[in-house]
């Protein structure tokens, strides 16, 4: 996406709150996003969440004052709350899941209670149609369906994201999730990215079960380690 055209979203839209998905790989980009965004709506709110923000949040905060805030980890149920309370003209320090500035101090809200089940998710591909910019397939391709790893790898930042326990989507859901791809976006090749697929044998064995009983006819790989 070219300068003009973000430019030019944001003259059409004028949003008052803005969230970037900050991920090492876009660490820079992001940080330049939410500078171009202040300059053009300086009173606009930007929120950073993902990966890199939520491990180098205090740094961000003290070094870019284009971000406001950083919501940390899982952000299904902090941002819909720190929507509410700004809608509402209430103290956003009630939110938990925040790293925000307070004065010349950051600030770090109560943790966050990670999500246990789910399965009550939506699938994130049934937004794809609100996107713009995008490839709607390639974005599609990608599942997830469990979160947080077994293991403790020292190069590894999951366990200090998710949290040590594993938390798993039933196969079910899974299944569902595959066969909506399929039938929406006509996909035949789907990428499931757990850190560690496989650290529950008895749930892929019953994912393997589901599809074939269902005849869902995909092409798909998942990520593993070699002991499981």
């Amino acid at each position: 996406v070219s300068r003009s055209e973000i430019m030019q979203l944001l003259q059409n839209s004028r949003p008052d709150v803005i969230g970037l998905s900050q991920w090492t790989h876009n660490r820079h980009t992001t940080i330049a996003l939410a500078r171009l965004i202040k300059q053009q709506l300086p009173d606009s709110l930007v929120i950073l969440g993902g990966g890199h923000a939520t491990h180098q949040a205090e740094l961000i905060l003290q070094h870019h004052p284009e971000v406001d805030l950083v919501v940390t980890g899982e952000a299904e149920q902090t941002l819909p709350e720190l929507l509410d309370a700004l809608e509402r003209k209430a103290c956003i320090t009630a939110v938990a899941g925040l790293v925000l500035r307070q004065g010349h101090n950051v600030h770090r809200t109560a943790a966050r209670a990670p999500v246990q089940q789910l399965d009550t998710l939506p699938y994130p591909a049934r937004y794809l149609d609100d996107m713009l910019y995008g490839n709607q397939q390639l974005q599609a391709e990608f599942i997830t369906s469990s979160r947080g790893c077994p293991a403790a790898c020292h190069f590894c930042a999951s366990p200090a994201f998710w949290g040590r326990q594993v938390r798993f989507r039933s196969a079910g859901s899974i299944v569902d999730e595959m066969r909506f791809l399929r039938d929406s976006f006509g996909l035949m090749y789907l990428s499931l990215r757990d850190d560690t697929f496989t650290a529950d044998r008895q749930r892929t064995r019953a994912l393997c079960r589901e599809l074939l009983y269902h005849k869902v006819k995909l092409f798909w790989n998942c990520q593993s380690r070699v002991e499981a």
